[in-house]
């Protein structure tokens, strides 16, 4: 880090050198160089105590003036320092020597900077210019693919809300959060806010990002650092003339999946064929009034609404026959809904200035953003209303540090995240998606269209009685519903604001005068987060539209009735937080002993101003860490917390946290000889205990549940088993009875638990470190286990006998699961001339089994949850289709369906051999939602000005479960979508060996043969992918370029980058689902399989130094 400073000061003082010379000045040149004789781009040739300086260009060569006789500092990452004493003009000739334990490179841990080779926890560092390489919203979203032990998953490609869900080292309960700690500028973030703060601080702010894996390295956070810790360190300024940047970019987003229905003609002989396949299977005839006939197939083919022998038929001219005959279809239309709901390319562009510098007592780093994100989702504009959604923020930063005396400095730093969210209502994203989309999956392509014809929002068709479009009427069985497009211009506008300040203030002193390398510093904090929820809703015209009777070329239209609309502004929410910090530090040199050691304590509230119970929370306690090395070779460090929260009961709200680390640099042993194949090898290893005290439930689990009184008239509410209210009331009388009175109540909730504590978790970590072949290849290999426990649990395993129903019991710390897997981190850095190239690939493997959670005792223990992993799901496992009539009358007795199997039904397997499927036969299928192996891969190559860099990402042995869109017909009238009709069964497909990968169709759902019948692993779609996550090529003017000299700039840089641009190896891309998605409900299955799809961007931009 130090010597990246000095790089940075170096570049500071090339471009804005006003510094006063003495008048015995001498201008000196030279070219360094390494030991291969390769030069060195970039490396910082300083007069040694100024920042009098430049850096070398791409042939490595440099000149500037000095002052006679000066010492002269070359420095560059990587390298041993090179000083020498300018007593002529040159041209030197500087070789660097390679540093092979990069022992200046520091890394951000808790509470202090570390030298990497001392560091004996697992950390994995991550650079402000790799965040910047995704052209995304948020900070979560770009360290998936170059951050090893980061798991990720998407639930939503909707703007303000596309941010990954992450997890370090893969989750260990099921109850509790599981989102790691956020650290900003070592800060500790609020956990109920925390990945929301993360995700709204503009990458172009970041340094760099500290991923703590660990109980070494997150030890001194104690109970709240189970789930791993992510710091982020923002920018500061430097001593120098100011250092002005504007960035800018602009980009293109769409859609990386969608899910592809069928024409109107596709689907009529689809369900034509499921009608004629339930009237040959259960014989139900009346079915066959359903059929499209054979002139609706051709309207369908050919879009239109009437046949040629009809139209001949008609009381006609001539003329207005023809035109009829070229007249596209209003009846016999087709749409395809979800694709043309989701098929915009939607605008994305941002824009960043900063400005750094600084003089000898005061730097500064000031910087403002603003970015803007539109959506995918169709943005119709209609009667005035837009159906699109949006999302802004503006962030603006100021990072001031003042040197107050010799010894004392004075650090501020003030940051402001002002958001704004529009889109369809507020809430989850369910409740504001789900009547769109069950309009989409209930309707079918002829019906289900959004049509605006001559300026009318058209919502239904008139079918002219015994016309022949009353006949499709009646086959339909289905009202038009307007499509996706009246539910979006009727639906509720809610716009969410949020505006987040945060002032943090330092107080730094160094009492090396006293006691060399001890410090003190202090810290205070006040954050402030406001929200506010403005919902609007809209009356718009609607219109029902029928061909004339008289002359069916032209339309008649009825309705139009415009009512009021209605504005709603009332909810507000927000947090205060509260922060203080004291943290006395010291770091010893003896000879080859090296001793630190750090002393802190720390406390923080929170405030809920806008709740009507504004109850304050808080964490308290003090922490402290050893470490001690000799020579480089052998490190120890010893870590412990012990913090608590008002959250638990008195005598149980306090724990103690303790973790050791020790680490072995095995090549700095003075026996082993110096070489060019294995220059670094470290061996370390941790363990250690850490807490969890986000534990789910409710925030006072230790009280009993409050009595509650009626909520409005006629009812008094009461909690249920999901944390719902119901409705309640005492009635004496009959409902007839003109006296009857109704007597409002109280309910007892929850019995409380005045022993629930937070999660523990005992975490073991081992792992080695190399360099070989001078440096250029390298590889880190960690092992990791983790004993989570305490974990809160509702028992199952109290009898129905007891007389209280499962709800009503208190949680109680019972769970346990068991976490384990490994990293891989390996690559190669060189250069050949002028090219210079990188390479890394980057593995997480990490599988947890729930050891107890005091479930009901079940028959077999594939029943179990226990044993298994979190996020498992559960069905029926399957062997494929009843092809034969053989394997028909040999099956087991499907009790769900009453038995009713027939051919091209699916094959569910009889896991107990009882001859039934049953309840008894459900097992774990697929794999977890979230996937047990994380990959990703980081690529740089850079030729002169040129750089092309990328990143991949990918997951394994993942499990991505399809619920309601497995249904096609729901209703008698649903939609069907083209990979149902693709890969379903047909006698011919069964007999010729062609893939099937959907049972034979089926009219009627009830039938069990889908989602609405049982689970099972015929629909739990493998989630295993690979996938170019970012890649950017970028070019970069020479500074002495004629362009660059004209404009008075110091650094231009031109580059297009994507985001998603490629995936392979895709399983899911036949059902229009992006594989890095999640479940958009949490749980194990969703009611509404796929909202909102995940999104590609491709982008333009510039980067400009003044």
């Amino acid at each position: 880090m130090r010597k990246l400073l000095i790089c940075l000061l170096a570049a500071f003082a090339l471009v804005f050198s006003g510094t006063a010379l003495h008048a015995q000045t001498r201008i000196i040149s030279g070219t360094v160089i390494d030991e291969a004789g390769v030069p060195v781009i970039g490396a910082a040739v300083l007069e040694t105590g100024t920042p009098n300086g430049t850096l070398t260009d791409l042939d490595g060569n440099f000149s500037f003036e000095v002052k006679s006789g000066a010492r002269i500092t070359v420095s560059s990452i990587s390298y041993t320092d090179y000083t020498f004493t300018a007593n002529s003009s040159g041209p030197w000739r500087i070789v660097l020597k390679e540093d092979s334990l990069m022992l200046q490179e520091t890394v951000v841990t808790a509470f202090a900077t570390q030298k990497r080779v001392n560091v004996t926890g697992a950390i994995t560092a991550v650079s402000g210019d790799d965040v910047l390489l995704a052209p995304v919203a948020n900070v979560s979203s770009a360290l998936v693919g170059i951050t090893p032990g980061i798991s990720a998953v998407t639930v939503s490609g909707e703007p303000g809300q596309d941010a990954a869900d992450i997890a370090i080292r893969g989750i260990s309960s099921y109850s509790g959060n599981t989102a790691p700690l956020i650290v900003v500028d070592g800060i500790e973030q609020p956990a109920s806010q925390a990945m929301s703060i993360l995700n709204g601080i503009s990458a172009n702010d970041i340094l760099g990002i500290s991923v703590l894996k660990d109980a070494s390295s997150t030890a001194v956070y104690g109970i709240r650092a189970a789930n791993g810790v992510i710091i982020v360190t923002t920018r500061r300024g430097q001593q120098g003339k100011p250092k002005v940047s504007f960035s800018g970019n602009f980009g293109l987003t769409a859609a990386t999946n969608v899910q592809r229905g069928l024409s109107s003609y596709e689907y009529a002989l689809f369900r034509n064929e499921a009608i004629q396949n339930e009237v040959e299977g259960y014989g139900s005839t009346p079915l066959l009034n359903y059929l499209f006939t054979d002139d609706d197939l051709w309207k369908f083919q050919h879009n239109r609404d009437f046949t040629p022998a009809e139209v001949e038929a008609m009381n006609l001219t001539a003329e207005q026959k023809q035109q009829l005959l070229n007249s596209p279809a209003l009846y016999y239309g087709t749409s395809d809904a979800y694709a043309e709901l989701y098929s915009r390319i939607a605008p994305q562009w941002s824009a960043n200035v900063s400005v750094s510098g600084g003089a000898e007592r005061v730097r500064y780093f000031v910087s403002l953003n603003y970015f803007d994100q539109q959506s995918i989702m169709q943005n119709a504009n209609y009667f005035g209303v837009n159906t699109g959604s949006r999302y802004q923020r503006y962030n603006v930063r100021a990072n001031i540090d003042i040197d107050l005396a010799k010894y004392t400095t004075l650090s501020v730093n003030t940051s402001g995240q002002f958001g704004n969210t529009t889109g369809p209502g507020t809430g989850s994203l369910y409740s504001r998606y789900s009547g769109i989309m069950q309009i989409i999956y209930e309707g079918n392509p002829f019906t289900n269209r959004s049509m605006i014809i001559d300026d009318k929002l058209i919502v239904d068709f008139d079918y002219p009685q015994n016309s022949v479009q009353d006949g499709l009427h009646k086959r339909t069985d289905n009202e038009m519903t307007g499509g996706w497009l009246p539910a979006l211009l009727s639906r509720s506008e809610g716009t969410t604001s949020n505006t987040r300040v945060d002032v943090t203030m330092r107080l730094r002193h160094d009492f090396s005068y006293l006691i060399k390398g001890l410090d003190l510093q202090t810290s205070v904090r006040y954050q402030e987060n406001y929200s506010k929820v403005a919902v609007r809703s809209f009356a718009i015209p609607r219109y029902t539209v029928r061909r004339s009777l008289t002359n069916p070329n032209e339309l008649e239209f009825f309705g139009g009735t415009v009512g009021t609309d209605s504005y709603y502004s009332g909810s507000w929410g927000g947090m205060r937080d509260f922060y203080a910090d004291v943290v006395l530090n010291y770091q010893g040199n003896f000879g080859k002993h090296n001793i630190g050691g750090l002393v802190l304590g720390r406390a923080t509230k929170y405030t809920m101003p806008y709740d009507s119970f504004n109850t304050p929370s808080g964490l308290i306690g003090t922490s402290a860490r050893v470490t001690y090395d000799y020579d480089t070779r052998y490190m120890l460090e010893l870590n412990f917390a012990y913090n608590g929260t008002e959250n638990f009961a008195k005598g149980h709200r306090f724990g103690f946290f303790p973790a050791a680390s020790a680490g072995y640099v095995i090549t700095n042993e003075p026996f082993f000889p110096e070489n060019d194949i294995l220059t670094f090898l470290k061996l370390r290893a941790s363990y250690g205990l850490v807490g969890n005290d986000q534990i789910g439930g409710k925030r006072y689990l230790y009280l009993p549940g409050t009595y509650s009184i009626n909520m409005g008239p006629g009812s008094f509410t009461s909690e249920t088993s999901s944390g719902s209210l119901q409705s309640n009331y005492y009635q004496f009388g009959t409902s007839t009875d003109a006296y009857n009175t109704i007597y409002y109540g109280s309910a007892e909730g929850a019995l409380g638990n005045p022993d629930v504590t937070w999660e523990k978790s005992s975490k073991f970590s081992t792992g080695l470190e190399l360099k070989m072949f001078r440096n250029r290849f390298y590889l880190t290999a960690d092992y990791f286990s983790e004993k989570r426990r305490d974990i809160l649990t509702t028992l199952g395993v109290i009898p129905v006998t007891f007389g209280v129903p499962s709800w009503d019991t208190a949680a109680v710390n019972v769970g346990r699961v068991n976490n384990h897997g490994f990293e891989l981190v390996l690559g190669w850095d060189d250069r050949a001339g002028d090219f210079r190239y990188s390479i890394e690939g980057n593995v997480t493997y990490a599988k947890n089994t729930i050891e107890y959670m005091a479930e009901a005792p079940n028959p077999y223990p594939w029943m179990n949850q226990t044993g298994h992993s979190i996020g498992q799901y559960y069905g029926y496992k399957t062997d494929g289709f009843y092809d034969t009539l053989e394997e028909l009358n040999n099956r087991p007795f499907f009790s769900q369906s009453a038995n009713a199997v027939t051919l091209g039904d699916i094959k569910y397997v009889d896991l107990d051999g009882d001859g039934k499927i049953d309840s008894k036969d459900i097992a774990p299928i697929g794999y977890p939602n979230r996937p047990l192996m994380n990959f990703g891969g980081k690529i740089s190559l850079a030729y002169k000005g040129f750089d092309l860099k990328m990143v991949l990402s990918g997951t394994a042995m993942g499990t991505y479960y399809i619920a309601r869109i497995t249904s096609p017909f729901f209703k008698r009238a649903g939609n069907a979508f083209l990979w149902q009709y693709e890969g379903r069964w047909t006698p011919e497909k069964a007999a010729s060996g062609a893939e099937i990968t959907y049972p034979r169709a089926v009219y009627d759902a009830s039938q069990d043969h889908y989602d609405f019948g049982p689970k099972s692993d015929l629909w739990a779609l493998s989630s295993d992918h690979l996938r170019i996550k970012n890649v950017e090529i970028g070019y970069s003017f020479p500074k002495n370029s004629p362009l660059m000299q004209k404009m008075r700039i110091s650094g231009l840089r031109i580059y297009a980058n994507a985001n998603n641009l490629l995936t392979l190896f895709d399983k899911m891309s036949r059902y229009g689902i992006d594989p890095e998605t999640k479940d958009n409900l949490g749980g194990s299955e969703g009611n509404i399989s796929y909202v909102f799809p995940l999104t590609r961007t491709t982008n333009v931009g510039v980067n400009i130094n003044f």
